[in-house]
């Protein structure tokens, strides 16, 4: 049954099945503004490991990402604040660590941002924060307890990417799936129009799609309603309340997605591209995440429009989402209109949905006839339906009536053994006296447009996948001050390289805890290297605690697990110093709640000094260094099995690291 937005004109036999008849028109106008499709980098470093790819293959990605008409396409490149604090696989360096520590070189999202916009100039960039440095909420939990400072803060950034890196933010949120605040929704909105951004729109709250309470003063408040562009949600399933559709605000899924990207993810990210707009009037719909790129072990693995997980080799897989993404964002732009339920858009008769998007002169159609099982996203559940093949005949009318024939693309999923056929050009779709019949299979993607697109263009010769590679040495010294080591992942606070007395080294820099997003139980500094796989490995690396801001206790670990916003979970074999002090210890978990041995250096570990810590763990047996002083202990009852290389410290404050060495099983250089 056709739902009761469609119009159903005729209905004919073809064969055995039902052609369900649909007009395209725009005789009675157009729908909403068609606002985008884009990805999401950050919300926990998700493209970490990005910008640590050699040539050819960075640029390859970059270009099936962003470029226009070649790969995804995207028109939306939506990054994350970095706030120095752990937001899903990892925290991203903040512009201020403190109100006196500035900077526009931290992190790679002023990268990304300059590479999208190399490729498509007219690419849309927007951000949101996740965690904040605790300057912002004068050091307690709530960023909002002094809305202008964070105001300031947020301006801050914007206009350091217009003045530092040339770029232009079209939109910017407020605190990521968090409460929001309407006082600081106002004097954002104020603080951008002083500081000449009266162009940067806001899109909020960005709160999860059925947390609706409180929504309505949104609408109700008519300086509220005007400081905003678009209402943000995510992951809504599609559906949005009455009350919301039909206000005219426009209504984007600000986050959606978050899906292992196999041909069932790419069947979700079809589904509610489509329906995103047929259920809930959503205009934009942006992918958590862009590119799965960071390392696999981390949460949610995989939830990219492709994958790019293994720099040292230049391996990527280019997934399905890639190209179900371009069914839509090759044929039609930002700035078009959807044509209006029953009019060209909604339910067809036997499942699925299609869409219709128009510049007043083009038109392109988009359907989908995704199954259930074919098609679920991680969040929220989907509630049972039923597809079927079918037929289904377009009707065109109005300023669509002298079309005489539309391009035609197909994606084909099989879940029966044979292989996916993405984005494939198939022979012209005639229109005769007005009519167009498509049969249509179950699991499919079909554009329909007068718009031509090369179809899909891959790289070839991509190099195979390897291990990350060993031995495995760093020293800092290629760096530019405040950039980010390769391959290190950090997964709470700023680890970034420090210039200073011709040396090179990386600087743990967060001082004091952050308003944190993922909340932590306890405050801990960490990042790791390496694969969550290794058993057996040895590590050299020179440690010095600053005497100004200095940490309290340092770590250095093997075999350590658990990371993202369970960090304060993480297992491993801890070396734990204190500076000052001539006590070390070891540990099972980073909470130090299981301790396994207690041990004294013959002289106190220095503040002001580099040390040599070394550690190495051969099946049950776990060594330890520390300058001369050398000791090895049984491992008990709970020790981990196999983990990263990771460092870090209880509490915040400076720790300097250099000279980091990685081998397999144990190096005798090491250990005498």
């Amino acid at each position: 049954m056709l739902a009761n937005t469609q119009i159903l004109l005729t209905v004919c036999t073809i064969g055995v099945l039902t052609a369900d008849a649909y007009k395209i028109t725009d005789e009675f106008g157009v729908g909403r503004r068609f606002d985008g499709i884009g990805g999401l980098s950050g919300g926990g470093a998700t493209s970490k490991l990005l910008v640590s790819y050699p040539e050819p293959q960075r640029s390859q990605i970059l270009d099936l990402l962003f470029k226009q008409q070649h790969g995804a396409a995207l028109q939306i490149l939506k990054v994350e604040i970095g706030g120095d604090g752990q937001s899903t696989d990892g925290s991203e360096s903040s512009h201020m660590h403190e109100s006196w520590d500035e900077s526009y070189h931290r992190g790679y999202e002023w990268w990304l941002m300059k590479e999208a916009k190399k490729r498509n100039p007219d690419i849309l960039l927007s951000a949101l924060s996740w965690a904040f440095p605790g300057w912002v909420g004068d050091y307690g939990s709530d960023p909002y307890k002094n809305v202008s400072k964070l105001a300031y803060y947020t301006v801050s950034w914007i206009k350091g990417a217009k003045e530092v890196h040339n770029l232009t933010i079209d939109f910017i949120g407020i605190w990521n799936e968090r409460m929001w605040n309407n006082d600081y929704i106002l004097e954002l909105r104020s603080s951008l129009d002083r500081n000449g951004f009266r162009n940067t729109k806001i899109v909020a709250p960005d709160t999860f799609g059925m947390e609706y309470s409180g929504f309505e003063k949104l609408f109700e408040n008519a300086t509220l309603r005007n400081a905003l562009y678009a209402i943000g949600v995510h992951y809504p399933g599609t559906e949005l309340p009455r009350n919301m559709r039909s206000n005219g605000v426009p209504l984007w899924s600000s986050e959606d997605y978050s899906t292992f990207n196999d041909d069932v993810g790419a069947g979700c990210w079809a589904r509610i591209l489509n329906q995103n707009y047929v259920n809930g009037n959503m205009t934009s719909t942006i992918s958590w995440n862009l590119i799965a790129s960071y390392y696999s072990a981390l949460p949610y693995e995989r939830d990219g429009l492709m994958t790019a997980m293994h720099p040292w080799s230049g391996h990527y897989t280019i997934d399905n989402p890639i190209w179900v993404t371009a069914h839509t964002t090759h044929f039609a732009s930002v700035g078009w209109n959807y044509l209006k339920h029953g009019k060209g858009s909604g339910k067809l008769g036997a499942g699925g949905s299609f869409v219709s998007l128009t510049n007043g002169k083009d038109l392109t159609i988009v359907i989908e006839t995704l199954s259930h099982n074919h098609s679920i996203c991680i969040r929220p559940s989907l509630p049972a339906y039923n597809v079927a093949e079918q037929s289904a005949t377009f009707v065109f009318s109005g300023s669509f009536s002298a079309i005489k024939k539309l391009q035609l693309y197909t994606t084909r999923f099989f879940f029966d053994g044979r292989s996916t056929v993405p984005f494939e050009k198939q022979a012209d779709a005639i229109i005769t006296d007005s009519k167009l019949t498509l049969r249509l299979a179950v699991d499919a993607v079909y554009t329909l447009s007068t718009i031509v697109s090369p179809g899909r263009v891959e790289p070839k010769d991509i190099p195979a996948a390897s291990d990350f590679p060993l031995p495995y040495s760093e020293n800092f010294d290629s760096y530019a001050a405040d950039e980010e080591p390769h391959y290190l992942a950090q997964q709470n606070g700023a680890w970034e390289v420090v210039k200073s007395e011709g040396e090179s080294f990386v600087r743990q820099k967060v001082l004091n805890h952050e308003i944190a997003w993922c909340g932590q139980s306890f405050a801990s500094t960490a990042a790791v290297i390496g694969d969550a796989k290794w058993r057996d490995v040895s590590i050299s690396i020179r440690v010095r605690v600053p005497s100004s801001k200095g940490a309290n206790t340092l770590f250095a670990a093997l075999r350590s697990s658990s990371y993202g916003c369970g960090e304060d979970t993480s297992t491993g074999l801890f070396l734990w110093l204190n500076p000052n002090t001539t006590t070390y210890w070891i540990s099972y978990d980073i909470a130090s709640l299981h301790i396994a041995y207690i041990g004294l250096l013959p002289t106190p570990f220095q503040l002001d000094q580099w040390h040599t810590a070394s550690l190495s763990v051969v099946g049950s047996t776990f060594s330890i260094g520390i300058d001369s002083h050398s000791i090895s202990v049984a491992l008990g009852k709970g020790a981990a099995s196999h983990g990263f290389v990771a460092f870090g410290s209880q509490g915040y404050g400076y720790s300097d690291w250099d000279d980091l060495r990685v081998e397999s099983g144990v190096d005798d250089v090491f250990f005498k």
